[in-house]
Parts: structure tokens; sequence; C-alpha cells
């Protein structure tokens, strides 16, 4: 695929090589999330938050049987707690649905009411949940690279927003 881009590119069929250079993304991204992240065959959700002012991103990471499957950002508007107290909502209404609880949920702050979080996810799961902010090791290194993603949706979604915010103050002007 590199080559057929190339080749596109080299007899300036630019629309052509960019859907393959799409394309090898797309593969990328499918060998990425089939990716072995950890050595404990267990099921983890991990989440992230990024923030610019009242503006946020949460990033959802799966992890399934130790393999990252996939993952999901969800835009946040006019969040004005703090962090933990944000990340304790969110885990809390994500889990009110009808979702499935992993064994673990890793998460990139303590909170204070983990407990009872934890106690929440075994009820709704029937067995015990851990609730962990890891420092350190190949967990900590999966909420890195949740936060990562989640600050990456965050400024394209900021970008996006004063890229069309700068159209239409030209389209005002003319």
């Amino acid at each position: 695929l590199r080559a057929r881009m190339r080749a596109a590119s080299d007899q300036e069929r630019f629309e052509g090589a960019a859907e393959i250079r799409d394309r090898i993304h797309a593969v990328e991204a499918t060998i990425e999330r089939q990716r072995v992240v950890s050595e404990r065959p267990l099921d983890r959700d991990v989440f992230a938050l990024a923030r610019e002012g009242n503006q946020a991103e949460i990033q959802m990471l799966f992890v399934r049987q130790g393999k990252l499957l996939g993952g999901t950002s969800q835009p946040l508007a006019n969040v004005w707690m703090d962090d933990a107290e944000a990340i304790s909502s969110i885990v809390s209404q994500y889990y009110a649905e009808d979702r499935v609880v992993p064994d673990e949920v890793l998460l990139p702050v303590d909170l204070e009411a983990r407990e009872a979080l934890e106690a929440f996810l075994a009820e709704r799961a029937g067995r015990r949940v851990r609730v962990v902010a890891p420092k350190r090791g190949e967990l900590a290194g999966l909420v890195r690279m949740a936060e990562e993603n989640a600050r990456g949706a965050l400024a394209k979604r900021v970008q996006s927003r004063e890229s069309l915010e700068q159209a239409l103050e030209e389209l005002r002007g003319r």
C-alpha cells in the first residue's frame, strides 16, 4: 500500500494517494487495537480526561482478555468541577447504563469515593471490580495512552471550532 501511495503521489494523483494513505491508517489502527497490552488476560476499561478551560474530552479504552480492542472519546462542555469529580461522575454515569462491567477500571486520578464506586460496580457486575489509579508500569502506560488520545481529540475539536469561528467571521466581514 505504501508503494502504491508513493506511485500515486509521484503521478500527481493526490486524491488517490490520500485514499491509500487513509487505508494504511485504518490497517495500522486495526493492528494497534488488537495489540496485547497486558500479560494478565483481564478485562479492563481505561478512562482519561483532557481539558482546556471548561471544555474537556473523555477517552475510554477497552481491553478484553489483555488485548486492546478499541476506544471511544466523548466531548464534554461546561465542565467546572475538578478532574477527580469529573472522572467519578463520568464513570458512574457510564456504568449506570446497561454496559459490560470489566474486572478493573483504570483511572488517571485517585478518587475519594473509590470504595463506593467499587461497591456500585461490584453490584452491577455480580463480582468484585477493582478501581485503580496506577502510578507506574503497564497499567499506568494504558492510562497515559488514553490521556494522549483524549488530548489529541480535544485539540482536534478545539482547532475545528476555531476554524469554524474564523470562517464565520470572514463571512460576516463580506
